[in-house]
């Protein structure tokens, strides 16, 4: 099943700091590059979609969480 990331992004930019989604992206860059996905802060900015399976959407969303230091309730 795919799922969008977008809220996830959105939820850490409003409640981390502001490099919080380059902070996201290096975390799980070799994950991205296994899937052979392609990720972007342009992307993440500007699309209101980006679907991911479901492994990857939990692998964000952790990551997301971690940084942020507070649970995504999405």
């Amino acid at each position: 099943m795919l799922k969008n990331i977008i809220p996830v992004f959105i939820w850490a930019k409003a409640n981390g700091e502001a490099t919080v989604v380059d902070r996201i992206l290096v975390k799980i860059v070799l994950e991205l590059l296994k899937s052979d996905i392609k990720i972007t802060k342009e992307k993440i900015n500007t699309q209101e979609t980006i679907e991911v399976d479901s492994h990857l959407y939990e692998l964000i969303k952790t990551t997301a969480q971690n940084i942020v230091g507070s649970l995504y309730k999405g």
